[in-house]
């Protein structure tokens, strides 16, 4: 801290970047030094004590100095800081034989609640978003109140902050005018209920709280939807758990008796709060469904009476699907799935189909119908219903409906319908399938035709490319049209390409495609390709379907493609490093006598791999694609050339001591001889003790292979060895001549003094030969 002022007064200008350090640092030092004296020194609390070093009257002051940061600081970390200082100091009040100081927290807590009803916050909080560290303030008094004063406290405290919160619910939309005290009372609930400590302390209150939050989403006040939104978000985490993938799992979901055993006042508000919304034959543009919707698709069906309850919710939750708004229709499918039955599917999926065929049926009702259709048929209950489901997608009257709607998104919908029902899942009898082949063949001919009539400006129209694209490659893979792929690879429309590319990455290469003449249409493909998401795909294909017959094609592609690629890219450059390593294992197996292209290639392949480590130092992922890549050139290690081994053994060294175990086990697999190595893999990665010796192994490797002929070689790797910290440690950022920021070390595993000691013994050893 000192050379930082010292630096400041030197350089005689004032840096602001400098003085935010140098401020956040001096508060965080002394919030936290304050905290340390008040908890750790001897209290004069009573008489008998002799040893006294503060007095009560100087721990309030301290309570106080913590809280009056908090409330007034601009600076998020600043209060973050004095939230940890204060949250360690309120123990020690409520724990208090002190009457004086046991009562100081609830004081503090209830002269926040009356301060923010009456509207006196201006001279209390700092004008920050989402209420600065106001919550922090009260998360601190309350998550410390671990006795019955304190529980009095807390219910309290909440009761008083759900009662500022009352007028969203009576007033729903009409709330116009901002409340100060509305907002603050909602960010303060929404961090109690984020705060693990008192996750058994506000159970009681969820139902309320979500209830709020929903009627939120619907006022015309941004700082009250906002606020409200943040709340929701947070009661979700804490009621279903915090979400692994994009896709719900069976972790992430309640069972519809155990939500609503534990919040049995939501579902009247569910049902009548759907009510209110669907009952217009249009639905409005009505921000307070997607909520109701996305916690109705976080339960699933139980075994019990509350079934027959739940079927209340089914015909209102069809009706969502004419919502004008995209993200209600697709999460009311998701909401339909998880309330439905089994033995209801038949006869909501005849229901859906019957809407279908109605006229004068609207788009968003049409999108709507399609995406349930989708979703139940993509379920494992409607088995039985699969021939019904089948005839009616295909017949006349449906699919005159879908192209007399002239909307992309809806035209996308069911073709991944069709996609879902005939290409992917497929237990028709032989009798029905010659039919569906044929209509399905003039479908996709209609498609074709639709394709070269739509325009790239269109609304919907990258959905619709996309779909075509998937329904070309699967109609191929299952025999129903020929040329599928080959028409999306050469179409003019990047999605298609796209979306061809990444289906045909994921498939195993016993699909019986013709590969051969694929790698044909992706070696033109590359070579006049110029949109890097698409060269990453062919790359990627590239690596999968190399041989000895075709690496001399795929060989050029990557030399002429070289200038296209930047290692800032890195899942392109993953994909270029992988293909380019595997072309050079082919070139050294079929050129053993031609050295000159051997190591050429070999060399300019060990640089962008070392090039694209020390610029993605930071991605563990990307390093993780270079070890892969480095297996396929490990025997360059043992094999001396002037060109590629020093920079071999170097790249090898590198990802040896990176700071990913699994990415060190790699590494070591590619040395690991019987003469080298002492344990197995396993024990590589997992016991921390053997990787120094295994280390002293390598070396010893490395100067039994080159220590007599080439000892310039082992001592240029030394060096390098030696070197590493310097490529270990980040830049230190500047602000014109003054260093603001320390440099910082990016691999905790490395250990300068060990490699260094151990390089030394073996510069040592050199010089004994």
């Amino acid at each position: 801290m000192l050379q930082i002022f010292i630096c400041l007064f030197l350089d005689n200008h004032v840096e602001a970047q400098l003085v935010l350090v140098a401020s956040w640092r001096s508060a965080k030092e002394s919030l936290l030094l304050l905290q340390h004296i008040a908890c750790n020194f001897p209290l004069d609390s009573s008489s008998s004590v002799n040893d006294a070093v503060l007095s009560w009257h100087q721990v309030i002051s301290i309570g106080d100095h913590l809280r009056c940061q908090l409330v007034q600081s601009v600076h998020r970390g600043v209060f973050e800081v004095a939230y940890a200082a204060f949250k360690a100091y309120c123990p020690l009040l409520w724990r208090s034989t002190h009457v004086q100081l046991s009562n100081i927290p609830d004081k503090w807590a209830r002269s926040i609640t009356d301060d923010i009803s009456d509207g006196n916050t201006s001279n209390m909080i700092c004008v920050t978003r989402r209420s600065a560290g106001l919550p922090f303030l009260l998360q601190a008094l309350l998550g410390s109140a671990k006795c019955p004063q304190g529980q009095e406290c807390l219910n309290y405290i909440i009761k008083s902050l759900l009662k500022l919160v009352e007028s969203i619910t009576l007033n729903g939309s009409d709330v116009a005018v901002s409340s100060d005290s509305t907002i603050h009372a909602l960010n303060i609930l929404r961090g109690l209920v984020k705060d693990a400590s008192l996750g058994d302390e506000m159970l009681p209150y969820l139902s309320t709280c979500l209830t709020v939050a929903i009627v939120g989403f619907s006022s015309n006040n941004w700082q009250i939807r906002n606020a409200s939104t943040l709340l929701f978000s947070s009661i979700i985490i804490r009621v279903f758990g915090v979400m692994k993938n994009f896709e719900s799992s069976d972790k992430n979901r309640l069972s519809s008796y155990e939500f609503f055993t534990r919040m049995p006042e939501l579902y009247q508000f569910f049902l009548q709060r759907l009510e209110e919304i669907t009952k217009s034959d249009d639905l409005p543009k009505h921000t307070g469904l997607y909520p109701l919707l996305l916690v109705l698709s976080r339960l699933y069906p139980t075994a019990t009476r509350t079934n027959s309850r739940l079927n209340k919710y089914i015909p209102l939750i069809v009706r969502c699907r004419q919502s004008p708004i995209y993200k209600c229709r697709v999460m009311a499918a998701n909401a339909l799935l998880s309330v439905l039955p089994q033995h209801e599917y038949s006869n909501v999926i005849s229901q859906l189909f019957i809407s279908l065929k109605k006229a004068g049926i609207s788009r968003n009702s049409l999108h709507g119908t399609l995406i349930q259709l989708k979703v139940l048929i993509s379920s494992k209950h409607c088995s039985s219903t699969f021939p019904y489901i089948c005839s009616q997608l295909i017949c006349e009257d449906i699919t005159e409906c879908i192209k007399s709607s002239k909307c992309m998104v809806v035209y996308a919908s069911y073709i991944d319908l069709i996609i879902n029902v005939f290409l992917l899942n497929n237990p028709l009898s032989e009798d029905f399938q010659p039919r569906v082949k044929e209509t399905l063949l003039r479908f996709i001919l209609d498609c074709l035709q639709c394709l070269k009539q739509t325009c790239s400006l269109t609304p919907g129209c990258t959905m619709f490319y996309t779909s075509v694209a998937k329904l070309l490659v699967y109609a191929q893979l299952s025999g129903i049209f020929t040329d599928g792929i080959k028409t999306c690879l050469q179409s003019n429309v990047l999605e298609m390409k796209y979306t061809a590319l990444k289906l045909l990455s994921e498939l195993p290469q016993s699909t019986k495609v013709a590969w051969d003449e694929l790698v044909v249409v992706l070696v033109d493909m590359a070579n006049h390709q110029i949109d890097l998401s698409c060269l990453e795909k062919i790359f990627a294909l590239f690596f999968q379907l190399i041989s000895q017959s075709n690496y001399e094609e795929i060989l050029k592609v990557s030399i002429q493609c070289a200038r296209f690629v930047s290692p800032l890219n890195r899942d392109l450059y993953g994909a270029f490093i992988m293909c380019k390593a595997a072309s050079a294992k082919h070139v050294i197996i079929a050129n053993a006598q031609n050295i000159v292209l051997k190591q050429g290639y070999i060399s300019e392949c060990l640089d962008q791999m070392y090039e694209g480590i020390l610029l993605n130092l930071d991605n563990s992922d990307f390093r993780y694609v270079v070890v892969n890549a480095f297996l396929h050139l490990q025997n360059v290690l043992e094999i001396y050339n002037p060109l590629i081994t020093i920079k071999a053994w170097k790249l090898f060294l590198l990802l040896l001591v990176d700071e990913v175990a699994d990415i060190r086990q790699l590494a070591a697999s590619i040395a690991l001889t019987d003469e080298v190595a002492t344990t197995k893999t396993s024990n590589y990665a997992s016991q921390r003790c053997v990787e120094p010796l295994f280390m002293e192994k390598i070396l010893g490797h490395l100067v039994s292979l080159y220590g007599k002929q080439h000892p310039q070689l082992c001592r240029e790797v030394c060096s390098f060895l030696k070197d590493l910290q310097r490529i270990f440690v980040a830049s230190p950022t500047k602000q014109g001549d003054s260093l603001v920021f320390d440099p910082s070390a990016t691999n905790s595993y490395y250990k300068a003094h060990v490699t260094t000691e151990q390089a030394d013994r073996v510069l040592g050893l050199l010089d004994s030969l």
